[in-house]
């Protein structure tokens, strides 16, 4: 994350499954879930780009990211969650 300006990237990638892939997103500010467009590729891996404004880092207790992934088979995968730390 870069402190400056409040931007964070999130990769996630995969090993194995049958593509294209479907990469889900998704942000909790505290216990509101916003998720983001998904995203269907081939490519193995997805990197999703945040930006955090000020009142969000001040005003969350916390504020974390994961992804889930389908590949064209139906079969899923989540990601660990980031944990943002201020």
């Amino acid at each position: 994350m870069t402190s400056s300006d409040g931007t964070a990237s999130f990769t996630v990638e995969v090993a194995g499954g049958t593509a294209p892939y479907e990469y889900q997103w998704y942000v909790y500010y505290d216990s509101i879930c916003v998720p983001q467009e998904p995203v269907s590729t081939s490519e193995r891996n997805n990197t999703l780009s945040c930006h955090f404004s000020q009142r969000e880092l001040d005003y969350c207790d916390s504020i974390w990211v994961y992804c889930i992934i389908t590949d064209a088979t139906g079969a899923t995968v989540e990601s660990y969650n980031a944990y943002l730390l201020l």
